[in-house]
């Protein structure tokens, strides 16, 4: 079963020398800070050998230091004018060894590639909560003094301070924490993650799926690729969405997706010579196909449920037997398109 993720909404900000945490009493009326026990975690990072995750925006770890050791993984969550905003999954275990669950959300980006230990960083973390007069949690702030270790041996240290909105909180409320911290003399927000500060410039090569816009002399090879590399990155965007089953449509977009390969691919054959070309267009076919039954099925269960919704009561009891089964062939449905999306081919 696939972890279900809550969607992290938080600021990073630079912690120069000479900077003190500021009150934050004031920051909301009635709010009140509350001091925790300093922290000392230890993260390993897990990744690709050529950093396809940090490079998309993405970190898995195994972290220790805050009671059971936790497996965490963090997807983009989609943008936000204020924060940095993921959706985050964690696993509590104990192993070595990474999550089948947590494994499988990353299937589309790493692919065949192996996952492995990239990078370990340990950090000081002093702990402070912004609550309201009802216990509330509105804010996390984390002063991190981060020391990254490779090799066995410290190569870099840099202090971060997290601001990370709880249940309460707003993004009015991150400004204003944010500006008061700014004032205090911490540096500028800033969205690059504790591992890709940690990795260097090598988590910053672009994306192999990144989209450049085409010049205006671009080749018909240019214009080929950008499309193609569009649509996968679409596809793969939406992997875990379809694992996950949190929004149907995902299913829809990938499908999309694979129809625009194929289209494209039979407009410029003629100026491509691969002898391969069908044979990828009917791999896509096969693929199509697959969630196509699921996306057949997704439109079924919703059409059955809606047209029962406005029945009386003792048809709406007569026809929950149709639900019943829309919903056990959408289930079916459901395996096989996890089947085959997890499938080498």
């Amino acid at each position: 079963m696939s972890p279900r993720g809550t969607i992290e909404r938080e600021v990073k900000l630079g912690g120069r020398p000479g900077f003190s945490m500021p009150s934050l009493d004031e920051v909301v009326a009635g709010a009140q800070v509350r001091n925790h026990p300093a922290l000392d975690l230890d993260a390993t990072y897990f990744d690709t050998p050529d950093l396809r995750l940090v490079r998309e925006g993405i970190s898995l770890r195994r972290r220790t230091g805050e009671g059971e050791t936790i497996w965490t993984l963090k997807l983009p969550a989609g943008p936000s004018a204020v924060a940095l905003q993921r959706r985050e999954f964690d696993v509590v275990d104990d192993s070595s060894d990474i999550p089948e669950e947590l494994a499988a959300l990353v299937t589309g980006w790493v692919r065949t590639a192996p996952l492995g230990a990239v990078i370990d960083i340990l950090s000081h973390r002093e702990r402070r909560t912004l609550v309201d007069p009802s216990g509330t949690e509105l804010a996390e702030i984390d002063d991190d003094h981060v020391s990254v270790r490779e090799g066995g041996s410290i190569v870099a240290t840099f202090r971060e301070i997290e601001v990370e909105l709880g249940e309460g909180g707003s993004d009015e409320l991150l400004r204003r924490v944010t500006s008061v911290l700014v004032d205090a003399g911490a540096g500028s927000p800033d969205p690059m993650p504790k591992v890709n500060r940690a990795l260097g410039p090598r988590a910053s090569v672009p994306s192999d799926l990144s989209v450049s816009a085409l010049r205006r002399d671009a080749s018909i090879a240019d214009v080929l690729a950008s499309a193609l590399r569009a649509a996968v990155a679409e596809i793969i965007v939406n992997d875990p969405v379809i694992r996950l089953d949190a929004d149907p449509s995902g299913v829809h977009r990938a499908r999309w997706a694979i129809r625009r390969m194929r289209a494209d691919l039979r407009s410029f054959a003629r100026f491509v010579e691969s002898p391969g070309i069908e044979q990828i267009r009917s791999e896509l076919r096969w693929l199509a196909d697959e969630l196509g039954t699921l996306r057949r099925a997704d439109v079924l269960v919703d059409r059955v449920t809606s047209a029962t919704s406005t029945m009386s009561a003792s048809d709406s009891a007569v026809a929950q037997g149709l639900v019943d089964r829309a919903r056990r062939e959408r289930a079916d449905a459901r395996a096989a398109a996890l089947t085959a999306i997890s499938t080498r081919r």
